[in-house]
């Protein structure tokens, strides 16, 4: 844990006061010192320091905003309820549905959801087809399974691929904490580009705080 002294004041104010002046005046140089841990800092184990590294505690949410402006000014990602409406952003409900999946890739709905996302890689065309490959009966993902044993079905690959990914982050999920999973989940490619989203970055924040 570091903690950053406080910068020089051009003028003096009373403890209690509530200056806007002074308020933008403090973002732009945390702003400015985060800005420059990223750039040039690292953790103790040596590793690059990330925005979700950092957290910024105001005793005002109103002030929330001020920090917002000056790190996104200085292209710093940041996270804040006051910066964007988190529970409206799709990316939000698309990652529920893909944790959702690799907890029980059975659930037709989320696993659905989460193939005819970007993420998930699948059209509407295709899933119909896994999906008509199997009875009615069963589940989608018996569907994909059925169609990864068919060595004529044009998906078998595709299929095939999913089936492996979603057993592997199970695999990891089901003996790392729940931070530590979404930092490799981050790191994998089919999300890795979108790894300093807002989304990304409270889902990791609550997380850790969990």
């Amino acid at each position: 844990l570091a903690v950053f002294d406080a910068p020089p004041r051009k003028k003096a104010r009373a403890e209690d006061e509530d200056d806007a002046e002074d308020v933008r005046e403090e973002a732009v140089w945390v702003a400015a010192e985060i800005s420059r841990l990223l750039r040039e800092e690292t953790l103790d184990s040596g590793a690059p320091i990330r925005p979700s590294d950092i957290a910024i505690l105001v005793r005002n949410k109103s002030h929330g905003a001020t920090y917002t402006d000056e790190l996104t000014r200085l292209g710093v990602p940041v996270v804040s309820p006051t910066a964007s409406d988190i529970a409206q952003d799709p990316l939000l409900y698309d990652m529920l549905n893909l944790l959702k999946s690799v907890d029980n890739p059975w659930r037709d709905l989320s696993l659905s959801e989460f193939l005819l996302s970007p993420l998930g890689g699948f059209d509407l065309e295709e899933l119909s087809e896994v999906r008509s490959s199997a009875a009615s009966s069963v589940a989608l993902y018996d569907a994909f399974l059925t169609v990864s044993e068919d060595e004529n079905h044009p998906l078998r690959t595709k299929c095939t691929d999913v089936i492996s990914w979603l057993d592997e982050m199970r695999r990891l999920a089901d003996v790392q904490p729940a931070d530590r999973f979404l930092r490799l989940l981050y790191q994998d490619n089919r999300v890795a580009h979108l790894s300093d989203k807002p989304v990304l970055l409270y889902l990791y924040e609550q997380a850790r705080i969990y």
